[in-house]
């Protein structure tokens, strides 16, 4: 004797909030991982008399009408799936002539022909262009005013303005792109509205898992590139503390202005930043001379991206005036006076506003000659000695 469960489905099908399922024939209705919407072909039956023929086919299923909305309603179980009414096509049957129409969920008005390609522009205002953000706080700036809204329930992660780019994409390429960094997909959920989750793998018993990755915490930037160039307008030197937890020295010089080539019998002035702020060192030049202007401070405001709760800002910190959340909140900032790092009391990745006051060493420096030369400073080493009168070499 065999056993089997009956599972009954309720099914309606409307366009325009017209009930239609007495006229169709057949419904395909398709949801695949390879795409971000679902989509809905109708068939419908070619034994219609001609007076509800022509309204269907003229009136109902004119996909002119509110081109771009949501028409078509199917009901399975009083779940609602929702699609848009974009095309509809004739055929010829023994029978006589009958019609479909197909459509998509409404996250297809993101892309052409509903929504334009972006381009990033030097005077564009596109949100990803202003400064660091959360992957997610993009993607919220790209729906803004669409419609069509995205639970994001992947590991959200940090973009550098610098190094994101938007070149010919539709909105729907852009959230992609970035679903696709951390391993997730970009769905359409029954209503049309976007969901960006992971996939979920059925493992067998016998596999040998090799390693799970649950945690962004290599992922800090998309399409990272770094260029050497030939010339600098900054150079740091740093020199390590005996243990790995200690802070670093280190000795900054900075131009005021940047040059394509310094100028000869003319002063310019350089910037000299230290960490710790009191350490001891000597400035020269191997081209020309110099003089002390003295010490002075500025005012930075930086965008700053933490990993796993470090980051660190270009310069020394002398203090912090403000600080700000963009995004996740990783809760209050330590940072040790007169050195670049910082900490989050919350460990994760976050984009931090930070407004802080550095301090510098001004000097001007004039070039005797042209050709190549050094603009060069190094920490003072004092030595010590041991019980013999021998000096005892500090690692520097």
């Amino acid at each position: 004797m065999s056993y089997y469960n009956e599972i009954t489905y309720t099914v309606s099908i409307l366009i325009d909030d017209e009930k239609v399922h007495q006229y169709i024939e057949s419904v395909d209705l398709s949801f695949s991982e390879d795409d971000y919407v679902n989509t809905v072909t109708i068939n419908f039956t070619s034994e219609l008399d001609s007076a509800t023929a022509i309204n269907l086919f003229s009136t109902l299923c004119n996909p002119d009408t509110n081109w771009g909305q949501e028409r078509i309603t199917i009901i399975i179980n009083d779940v609602e799936y929702k699609f848009l009414l974009e095309r509809r096509t004739t055929s010829m049957k023994s029978e006589g002539r009958s019609f479909s129409v197909w459509g998509r969920s409404k996250a297809a008005t993101l892309d052409t022909p509903y929504s334009e390609p972006i381009v990033d522009q030097q005077d564009a205002d596109n949100l990803w262009q202003s400064g660091n953000l959360m992957a997610s706080q993009i993607i919220s700036s790209v729906l803004s005013g669409s419609g069509v809204t995205c639970d994001f329930t992947i590991d959200d992660f940090p973009v550098y303005s610098d190094n994101f780019t938007v070149l010919n994409m539709t909105p729907i390429q852009i959230i992609n792109k970035l679903v696709q960094v951390p391993g997730g997909r970009l769905r359409s959920k029954p209503d049309g509205n976007l969901i960006a989750d992971y996939k979920n793998y059925v493992i067998s018993a016998n596999a040998t898992a090799v390693q799970l990755f649950t945690e962004l915490d290599e992922i800090v930037q998309i399409d990272e590139q770094i260029e050497n160039p030939i010339g600098y307008n900054k150079v740091e030197v740093t020199g390590y503390g005996s243990g790995t937890n200690e802070p670093n020295k280190s000795l900054m010089i900075e131009l005021y202005e940047d040059y394509d080539c310094l100028p000869v019998k003319e002063p310019f002035n350089i910037k000299v930043y230290s960490s710790p702020l009191d350490l001891d060192y000597t400035f020269d030049t191997t081209v020309g001379s110099y003089s002390h202007r003295g010490t002075y401070t500025e005012a930075l405001t930086e965008e700053i991206v933490f990993n796993n709760g470090k980051s660190s800002v270009s310069k020394p910190i002398k203090s912090i005036t403000s600080t700000t959340w963009i995004g996740t909140n990783l809760g209050s900032i330590t940072h040790e006076r007169g050195y670049n790092g910082l900490l989050s009391s919350i460990s994760g990745f976050g984009v931090l506003s930070i407004t802080y006051v550095a301090e510098y060493d001004k000097y001007e420096v004039i070039i005797s000659v042209e050709g190549t030369g050094l603009l060069y400073a190094v920490e003072d080493v004092i030595s010590e000695f041991d019980a013999d009168g021998n000096p005892i070499e500090e690692e520097v």
